[in-house]
């Protein structure tokens, strides 16, 4: 951590932990980031006064920040009252690694971790141990690992779309050709025989079409 001036009331810490998709929340990301905060509090001997999160919300388009909680934290940091805090306080924010924060391009994430900096609060990367404030923000180094972690963050992401769009593309035109493509998106109300063919399943179709009925129902 960078040297710090001492301040009149303890330090407290805010916890932040995102994941973009379904399958990562079936994993231990929920769990890891958890743990890495609590340990972190520990260690420190500072109470996180606040739990954030934001599952399932992509930080490459910007959800988290436009309707997650992130968003809400950043409103908060720009209010007079917080900003007293910072002032009689020293403020951290946990998170796994800055790509939690922001994936987007590197301007926006560069200039989002500032306005969260700029406030007051320290930026804990747990996975490095890196501390980001005013102070090591003016340190080219610590300046340089920051857009260098967010650049990554974003040129993976998009490099992981154009591989995606591209296999879906090929897909499409293996479809057109009368192929039979058998992926997870399939409806589970049908099933793929073989390799070969699409078959109804009598049991799922019948409630689905039972679901039907009663929503036309008004049910």
């Amino acid at each position: 951590m960078s040297k710090q001036t001492k301040k009149l009331l303890e330090p407290i810490a805010f916890s932040y932990l995102r994941f973009s998709s379904a399958v990562q929340g079936k994993g231990d990301s929920v769990d890891r980031q958890t743990e890495g905060a609590d340990e972190w509090s520990e260690k420190n001997q500072i109470e996180i006064v606040q739990r954030m999160s934001d599952l399932g919300l992509s930080a490459f388009k910007g959800d988290h920040v436009r309707r997650g909680e992130l968003g809400a934290f950043l409103d908060l940091c720009k209010t007079d009252d917080f900003k007293r805090i910072c002032q009689t306080r020293d403020v951290y924010l946990l998170v796994e690694s800055l790509d939690r924060l922001s994936r987007e391009k590197i301007m926006t994430a560069v200039n989002q971790l500032s306005s969260i900096i700029e406030t007051g609060v320290k930026v804990v990367t747990l996975i490095d141990g890196q501390t980001f404030d005013e102070e090591s923000m003016n340190n080219p180094s610590s300046l340089i690992i920051a857009v260098t972690v967010m650049a990554r963050s974003f040129e993976e992401i998009v490099s992981r779309t154009k591989r995606i769009r591209s296999a879906w593309v090929k897909m499409r035109k293996r479809a057109e050709a009368g192929e039979i493509i058998n992926t997870m998106c399939i409806p589970r109300w049908m099933t793929c025989v073989d390799g070969k063919k699409f078959v109804l399943v009598p049991k799922a179709v019948k409630v689905v079409r039972q679901v039907f009925k009663l929503a036309a129902e008004g049910v």
